[in-house]
């Protein structure tokens, strides 16, 4: 959550990770992977994927920090 300060704000990093958990398990059940190599590519961009939607559903227009100064 380095790159993404403001979150801190309103969310913690336990949240962060089990919602990209119970992403990678959605994306384990559709079939496994190849490698390790892919298991942790498709772990890292689900973390990234769930803090991305995080920081739009936060600082969005009808997020909770849509009118926080920058």
């Amino acid at each position: 959550m380095r790159c993404f300060d403001r979150l801190r704000r309103f969310d913690s990093t336990d949240d962060v990770l089990q919602n990209a958990c119970l992403r990678l398990l959605r994306r384990l059940s559709a079939h496994p992977p190849a490698d390790p190599a892919e298991f942790f590519g498709w772990a890292a961009r689900d973390i990234r994927c769930e803090l991305l939607d995080l920081a739009r559903s936060g600082f969005g227009p009808p997020g909770a920090g849509a009118l926080e100064a920058n």
